[in-house]
């Protein structure tokens, strides 16, 4: 499914998922650090606070309806102790995965995949493919237009 937090459109105008940083990584065989700005990834501790959060209230929230937590227990050192646990124990996982996988927004992915060479829909190598009278390179795996020169001149 192609929604806004996950996908970009190309240069002309069709909308394609981006590929990972992982993905980008091992197609071109350049470092992470080699082309990931710290302002392209995601932020660690804003998805661990944000996910640790929400999965604790949601499971307290669950627990307590359904019965396996007694109300009366609600907001004492176990319930506390608890909570602390699900929220480090969910929360710096999903950080850690967001982290080296993900991108902060659809756009800073176009733009450095693109500056590499490589497709930001999967990361095939169209460095070296001519481009079209348009001026889009299509990618002869996943079928998107990107503007490459443009892309890897502004970078």
């Amino acid at each position: 499914m192609h929604t806004r937090w996950n996908s970009v459109e190309d240069d002309r105008g069709i909308r394609f998922e981006i590929c990972t940083i992982k993905e980008a990584v091992v197609s071109s065989g350049i470092q992470r650090v080699g082309f990931v700005r710290r302002e392209d990834a995601s932020r660690f501790w804003v998805t661990f606070f944000w996910t640790g959060l929400s999965f604790t209230v949601c499971m307290q929230i669950y627990f307590s309806i359904v019965g396996l937590v007694d109300r009366s227990t609600i907001f004492t050192l176990f319930w506390f102790a608890n909570a602390l646990f699900m929220f480090i124990g969910f929360g710096l996982p999903m950080g850690l995965v967001v982290k080296f996988s993900g991108w902060r927004t659809p756009q800073r992915a176009k733009r450095a995949v693109l500056a590499i060479g490589h497709c930001p829909s999967c990361a095939y190598r169209i460095f070296d493919i001519e481009a079209e009278p348009d001026g889009c390179t299509v990618c002869p795996e996943c079928g998107g237009a990107w503007k490459i020169q443009e892309a890897m001149n502004s970078a």
